[in-house]
């Protein structure tokens, strides 16, 4: 059976009783007070030092009591990046920070030796091994400093995981976090379009202007549509059995955001990422013929709406032979074959494709520094066979992870139609990042391991509820519809 939750108090819902006003209040107060003080006497980068230490001192505040707002903030920064958007902020670590008061909240509320079941779950030793992988590829490694810091960005994502199947162990967690995850999607698809039509942070590449992300995990343009397009099936699902008419006239926002962000991002791999997705939501949701014509009907009014330029940058596709981007990808592939057979067991480093491609397998009177732009390209060239193997045995023991799930949800009559959808958003969001990452060297998208941390809390949540647990009584906490629904 799933653990029991580990703090009873609803979240912010302690900060609203008395004893949490008590608190609080003064804090806030003498946090305000050290700011405008600061901000008047001091420099602006004093200023937000300050603003950074006062905040975190109300999120230790916070995390004593409730250690999810620890793993609400964590996402926060880490899609937010605010060290990246107020450059004084980052000599603070402020993402680093909180991850690390974040898990070290978690251990302290476990610290009365309750069994923490999701830590020796197979995907959880399976992700920490990954993470031994990269540090062991270190070693032979082209640049071993790029190496480390790859390695080091990762754990941050095993961070994240860890957070995830710690905190997120009833329904109305997953409810919050679900929610947390897709407010900040529309947050980076709206601030993209915004820096878009702005001209702030617009690009021009391959002959067309292309929106960015303001963070650089995101910043590129086809990594920007990859981590938009994984939210997709999200939305498309549970948008439907969102009772509250607000709530769900935000997901509908996020949803036309993400999908209009992805189609300024001129990203080929991202646009026809929709289309697979968008077969893959009609394949899973019964394949009724009505859908299918509804969605061709979109897909083709889509593209006949859709500015000139993007047009021409789609049609690309079929004249590859003329496109450079094209044919430097190919090039790029070869060379990352030549790297894996001269490295096969763990091959030339985490994130060092590129060093390698230009240092020791392109010409060195014209040195290419261009990535793999293929996963599978990139795991074996990086990683190695070692590497290579881990990660499928990750992907396949998530899924059969999503299978279970969705197997007990069916044996019990199919009554959690939300567990259920998201539970396949799940599965057509990892489909959705393994066919995007053909065109794309995603391997360190923290997606596929958020994906794994909501599929292990899932499978354990749906357990809990299965036999009664305390998690079963939440079910009106985030708006759950009973109603059956018909999906293979």
């Amino acid at each position: 059976m799933y653990e029991k939750t580990i703090d009873s108090s609803p979240g912010l819902g302690w900060l609203c009783s008395r004893e949490g006003a008590r608190i609080a209040v003064p804090l806030c107060l003498a946090i305000l007070a050290l700011v405008i003080g600061v901000s008047l006497a001091g420099t602006p980068i004093v200023g937000y030092a300050a603003l950074g230490a006062s905040a975190l001192a109300l999120l230790v505040v916070i995390l004593l009591h409730d250690p999810f707002w620890g793993l609400a903030a964590y996402m926060v920064t880490f899609y937010v990046r605010p060290g990246e958007l107020v450059p004084a902020l980052a000599p603070l670590h402020i993402e680093r920070v909180v991850g690390l008061l974040a898990l070290a909240a978690l251990i302290w509320h476990r610290r009365t030796g309750e069994r923490w079941e999701a830590l020796n779950h197979r995907v959880t030793l399976m992700m920490a091994g990954f993470l031994g992988i990269m540090a062991l590829s270190v070693v032979t490694a082209y640049w071993k400093t790029l190496a480390i810091l790859e390695t080091i960005e990762f754990a941050k994502i095993l961070v994240a995981y860890l957070l995830i199947i710690g905190l997120v162990n009833s329904e109305r967690r997953m409810g919050a976090f679900v929610w947390i995850y897709l407010v900040l999607i529309g947050w980076t698809a709206g601030s993209s379009l915004w820096g878009f039509f702005s001209g702030a942070n617009r690009g021009f590449a391959m002959g067309i202007d292309r929106a960015r992300g303001l963070a650089l995990a995101w910043g590129h343009p086809n990594s920007l549509a990859m981590t938009l397009l994984a939210a997709v099936p999200f939305l498309y699902l549970l948008i439907p059995v969102e009772r509250r008419r607000p709530a769900r006239l935000v997901l509908i926002l996020i949803f036309a955001l993400s999908l209009l962000t992805i189609m300024y991002t001129g990203s080929r791999a991202g646009m026809l990422g929709v289309l697979v997705a968008a077969v893959a939501l009609w394949w899973r949701t019964g394949r009724r013929p009505a859908m299918f014509v509804g969605i061709t009907v979109a897909l083709l009014c889509a593209a006949l709406l859709m500015p000139y330029q993007y047009q021409m940058r789609m049609v690309s596709i079929l004249d590859y032979q003329q496109d450079p981007s094209s044919l430097g990808r190919i090039d790029s592939w070869i060379s990352g074959l030549h790297m894996f057979l001269d490295r096969p067991l763990l091959g030339v480093g985490p994130g060092n494709f590129g060093i390698a491609h230009g240092l020791a397998y392109s010409s060195p009177w014209r040195p290419s520094w261009l990535e793999a732009h293929s996963i599978y390209i990139q795991l074996p060239a990086e990683l190695g066979l070692v590497g290579l193997v881990w990660f499928a045995g990750i992907l396949f023991v998530v899924a059969r992870v999503n299978r279970k799930t969705r197997q007990m949800l069916v044996a019990g009559g199919n009554v959690w139609s939300w567990h259920y959808r998201l539970a396949v958003a799940l599965d057509i969001s990892l489909v959705v990042l393994l066919f995007t990452g053909l065109f794309g060297h995603n391997l360190y998208r923290p997606t596929y391991y958020f994906i794994a941390g909501m599929s292990v809390a899932l499978a354990y949540i749906v357990r809990q509820v299965a036999a009664g647990g305390p998690a079963s009584a939440q079910n009106s906490a985030q708006g759950m519809s009973n109603k059956r629904w018909e999906v293979t």
